[in-house]
């Protein structure tokens, strides 16, 4: 656990074993590498900027609060895979506000967080949920791993520019708006999920 760290910049390196982080806030700059094993990190609350690195084999990072919303991403979140097969879960299910979200292949704005968000690089599937209010989710582009979002019960409006990799999006059962411009992989559009 990382608890509520000091307003200074902190490097942390995990040690060997599959490890178990929860971050519960990041008061100072702070980067953190983990040891080369299956680790798992659940990311809460950061009010300064923090970059995770991966590093080897296959990792796990869940961006999300308890309420389950990224509305407590307040400063740059950078996080890195790097190699082995990663998974990147960004989880705002919880949320009940009306929100604006751009998600590009590695960063994602909006939907409450500070304005630098979100940057990801060298991970393998993405999964990213939206919440409950109406969501206008502009995707610009996707990365080439795959992709699968998730938008809830509001009236959602979902524009995708350009599809890099396979590609999943479900809405919830309002009457959503899909607009789809060009695919470059497999994508799958399941409205009234």
């Amino acid at each position: 656990v990382v608890p509520n760290n000091q307003p200074s910049y902190e490097l942390i390196t995990t040690s060997t074993g599959n490890d178990v982080i929860t971050i519960n806030d990041i008061l100072g700059a702070t980067t953190i590498h983990l040891d080369a094993n299956d680790d798992t990190v659940a990311i809460r609350r950061i009010n300064a900027q923090t970059t995770i690195h991966g590093n080897e084999h296959n990792d796990t990072f869940t961006v999300a609060d308890t309420a389950l919303t990224i509305d407590q991403v307040q400063a740059l979140l950078d996080v890195h895979g790097d190699a082995g097969t990663d998974v990147l879960t960004i989880d705002d299910s919880g949320d009940t506000n009306h929100n604006t979200g751009t998600l590009t292949r590695n960063t994602l704005h909006g939907m409450d967080m500070a304005a630098q968000g979100i940057t990801y690089q060298a991970f393998e599937d993405l999964n990213l949920h939206t919440g409950s209010g109406n969501e206008n989710l502009t995707i610009t582009d996707t990365h080439t791993g795959t992709t699968d979002i998730t938008t809830a019960h509001g009236t959602d409006q979902v524009t995708i520019n350009e599809i890099l990799g396979v590609t999943s999006l479900r809405t919830g059962n309002h009457a959503d708006t899909v607009n789809v411009r060009q695919i470059h992989a497999d994508t799958t559009v399941y409205t009234g999920h």
